[in-house]
């Protein structure tokens, strides 16, 4: 089995909605995401965009992790995995 991760900062919005999309689903609250809902999210709580990862097993995106940063603090902003 092949895994591995990617920041953020070097997969296509698409990709990242794609994965957000895939491990929120069947959420108690719906949540769907397009890339101009995610770029907004990503300048609002920024987002860091190379911290954050898309997790890949056997080529497939199978999870994603976002981290939010304001001055020496981060925190999780989201976590989905399929």
């Amino acid at each position: 089995m092949g895994i591995s991760f990617l920041s953020l900062a070097q997969v296509p919005l698409t990709e990242a909605c794609e994965a957000l999309n895939k491990g929120y689903e069947g959420y108690v609250v719906p949540i769907a995401f397009d890339p101009a809902a995610l770029a907004r999210r990503i300048q609002a709580e920024h987002i860091d965009m190379v911290a954050s990862r898309l997790l890949r097993v056997d080529g497939r995106t199978a999870g994603i992790l976002l981290i939010a940063r304001r001055g020496r603090t981060s925190r999780i902003a989201a976590l989905g995995i399929a």
